[in-house]
């Protein structure tokens, strides 16, 4: 079966076909883009509402309070002694946003969030 009839010592025609060779792409690629546009689309506002969650629960929250003091402790002895706040908060909201795609994306059985 022919699907292109093209002159390859004409330099546009060979061109053309170059484009169309290396541009293909099988349709799971569409399928999968399609998701992704649609989650980027979506991580801002998943952000900031976990960045208000997290804020709320360091109000009202003492359990959660301690469990972050000592997190920030660990994160400042193992990574970086200058490690703010804020940057401790905004790894946790990294990970809440990616752990579950990861788990899904690559059948991880094991979660690392609290349940």
């Amino acid at each position: 079966m022919r699907l292109l009839d093209a002159d390859l010592t004409k330099a546009d025609q060979l061109v053309h076909v170059l484009d169309l060779f290396f541009g293909w792409r099988p349709p799971a690629f569409d399928e999968w883009k399609r998701p992704v546009d649609e989650f980027k689309g979506r991580v801002q506002e998943l952000g900031e509402n976990l960045a208000r969650l997290i804020r709320n629960e360091r109000q009202t929250n003492a359990k959660y309070r301690a469990a972050f003091a000592e997190f920030l402790d660990l994160c400042r002895a193992s990574l970086n002694p200058n490690l703010s706040e804020s940057g401790v908060e905004e790894m946790v909201i990294q990970h809440l946003l990616t752990e579950r795609i990861f788990r899904k994306v690559f059948d991880i059985g094991v979660s690392c969030s609290a349940t």
